[in-house]
């Protein structure tokens, strides 16, 4: 009978009503309307959510915390030196996951990487830029900021050295869980002996940065609200052997100088002195792989004895 009072609109029925006895017909629908709703959830507070500051009712269960965000898209951070044919096997993995890209050249590159980079890349948003090499960390906190400055819409980097190929199918996208500040994968080793963990992708934000010139370390900023800081996702990267740092010789000797110059930096880190004595025990064994003949017959490894 109510809702006829606020239906009851014919224009000559309307018209024929005083100012008042419309109000009355206008006021009693609402009423319906509440009262239908109240009726409809059965309780007094139909229509409003459980807890909500209100006078909800006692007792009731709290409301599961909503998933976090996950998804979004991903930026291929990757530094390289006269790394050609590793480029050839890596990229055209790379290029079936990735959304964004750049890549660190060095200034003194001599080989055909730029074309190889070109040719599986250029299809997909990116950019190759010249570097100046000071260790991985300096050069790589360069290209962390400038992947940011240029492609703020990915959501997420990934570092990679050119020797790491991915297996596309253990990628899922759906992992990426956009309130962690860092995510792990899982690494293979070239001779297939065995697997290690990183944890080289990143939130695509301000303030991350790469510490130390070698054996470096990837900072990121907590994200507010996170529940974890790190997680790991199901995608496996394939290492292959022999990359530039190990073909171009010397590489304890460089880690070495790179080493102290980050312990100039860092004086006292116990992670630098650690590596820094793992590198001279690596060059103990010197030419014969004796370090008392190396001793007695002045050989290279001597000094590090």
């Amino acid at each position: 009978v109510l809702r006829f009072h606020v239906l009851w609109r014919t224009d000559a029925v309307w018209q024929e009503r005083s100012g008042m006895a419309r109000a009355q017909c206008v006021l009693l629908g609402l009423f319906l309307f509440v009262a239908q709703s109240c009726v409809a959830g059965g309780s007094a507070n139909a229509g409003f959510p459980e807890n909500d500051g209100f006078g909800g009712s006692e007792g009731a269960s709290a409301r599961p915390e909503p998933d976090p965000p996950t998804g979004g898209s991903l930026l291929l951070n990757m530094l390289i030196k006269n790394e050609e044919e590793h480029l050839k096997r890596s990229l055209p993995e790379w290029a079936k996951i990735v959304d964004y890209w750049i890549v660190g050249v060095d200034s003194n590159n001599t080989d055909n990487s730029p074309a190889v980079i070109q040719k599986y890349l250029g299809h997909i948003p990116g950019e190759m830029v010249t570097v100046d090499f000071d260790g991985m960390g300096k050069t790589w906190t360069k290209l962390v900021r400038y992947g940011l400055s240029h492609y703020p819409q990915a959501t997420h980097g990934i570092m990679s050295d050119a020797d790491f190929t991915p297996l596309t199918g253990t990628w899922k996208r759906s992992e990426l869980d956009l309130t962690a500040s860092k995510h792990f994968f899982v690494v293979i080793e070239a001779d297939r002996s065995g697997t290690r963990t990183m944890d080289w992708i990143y939130r695509n934000i301000p303030g991350v940065e790469v510490l130390r010139r070698t054996h470096q370390i990837l900072v990121v900023p907590k994200i507010p609200g996170q529940r974890e800081y790190a997680k790991e996702l199901s995608l496996h990267v394939q290492e292959h052997a022999a990359g530039f740092q190990d073909r171009a010789g010397n590489k304890s000797g460089r880690y070495i100088d790179w080493l102290l110059k980050d312990l100039e930096e860092y004086p006292g880190d116990s992670r630098t002195i650690y590596y820094l004595a793992k590198e001279h025990m690596d060059l103990m064994g010197g030419r014969t792989g004796d370090p008392v003949r190396e001793i007695r017959e002045g050989g290279p490894g001597a000094y590090h004895v």
